[in-house]
């Protein structure tokens, strides 16, 4: 959705620059021939610096239509879309920015660098478009998505983590894939490794909520930077923090959107030490009743929670919201690092959230 809505704005202003010319090649007013002149000029360039992802792909179009510069045409189309999906990624977490993916088609050796903040993949062609994009994007996210954190967590953990984010890639940008990437690449690894499927499910319960980037993968981001200089490479200490994290939010994410939960929403590791609060329950939403929901965040405090997310769904946001602008931005022992409105999948239920970090 997100992607159509920045192709119709990219549509409407194609027209208005269209529409600009229009009017300076007909009118003969010199002075009106500036303005509009200088208005062409300001759209294109907003059209150019804002719609790079977009215009890369219309572009993929474009050579598809011309049956020429096929090779160009793959490697539009992949840079584009995961561009445009990275993105979206990162404006979801706090700390995290993707570099910008840049294809090479090669016939030589493939091996995939860093160069001035974009990350260069050299991928040889095979012929199969489809599985081009899928081999892009699986070795885009196994590089970009938490490096910080992967050299920590076992094996089965990290390829879960990429093979989710590969496909929530493909149903937002190429579901007619999802059949391809199930036959070449997680159904054989799930028969290798189980435990990946197992993984898949939770995520899943994760995402229908709109947390498993909000909140799993910003938690990992988090222990990442913590565990530098502290733990070994592939520490099965780290691994269990983080299955025990997902089993926390997994409880979390099964409560009904109405309940007003009040324990075992605090997550005490020996790294992530992290507190849920969920601003439910209509009784004290129509009285206006703050104080329950700042208790908890200060019951967090005292147990030393350094990440407090509050969360709230439907008519209860405008409820978050005041507790969060008119007491706790005032608390001089958090800060406010973080808002977001979402939608939940499951339900298309509104949905928004905020972190707070101890000071």
């Amino acid at each position: 959705m997100k992607m159509l809505e920045n192709f119709k704005n990219l549509s409407i202003e194609t027209f208005l620059m269209l529409a600009s010319v229009a009017f300076v090649l007909k009118v003969n007013a010199l002075i009106l021939n500036l303005i509009g002149f200088l208005i062409c000029i300001f759209i294109t360039l907003h059209i150019a610096l804002t719609y790079q992802e977009q215009l890369k792909i219309i572009k993929a179009w474009i050579y598809g239509l011309l049956k020429w510069r096929d090779r160009q045409k793959v490697a539009s189309e992949c840079e584009g879309k995961i561009n445009l999906f990275s993105k979206k990624i990162g404006s979801e977490l706090i700390g995290k920015e993707f570099p910008k993916v840049k294809i090479r088609l090669v016939t030589g050796e493939e091996e995939d660098y860093f160069e001035n903040g974009n990350f260069i993949i050299r991928v040889k062609d095979s012929g199969n478009p489809n599985k081009n994009l899928l081999i892009v994007a699986l070795r885009f996210f196994s590089k970009t998505l938490i490096p910080e954190t992967k050299q920590y967590l076992h094996n089965t953990l990290v390829k879960s983590i990429d093979f989710f984010s590969v496909k929530r890639f493909l149903d937002e940008n190429a579901e007619r894939l999802n059949s391809l990437f199930y036959e070449e690449y997680y159904y054989p690894e799930c028969q290798k490794e189980p435990k990946i499927k197992e993984c898949f499910g939770l995520y899943g319960v994760l995402d229908n909520v709109g947390i498993f980037n909000r909140v799993f993968l910003q938690e990992l981001i988090f222990l990442g930077r913590k565990a530098h200089f502290l733990f070994e490479p592939d520490d099965p200490k780290i691994t269990g923090e983080v299955v025990a994290l997902l089993n926390f939010l997994k409880n979390i994410a099964g409560k009904e959107r109405g309940e007003d939960a009040v324990s075992g929403l605090t997550f005490t590791g020996k790294i992530l030490r992290t507190g849920v609060v969920l601003v439910a329950g209509e009784e004290k939403m129509i009285l206006g009743d703050s104080n329950p929901f700042i208790w908890r965040v200060n019951n967090h405090l005292e147990k030393g929670i350094e990440n407090i997310y509050l969360m709230a769904w439907g008519k209860n946001i405008d409820f978050l919201k005041v507790i969060a602008h008119d007491y706790l931005d005032k608390d001089p022992r958090i800060e406010n690092i973080k808002e977001q409105s979402y939608l939940i999948k499951d339900g298309k239920l509104k949905a928004f959230l905020v972190l707070y970090k101890k000071k």
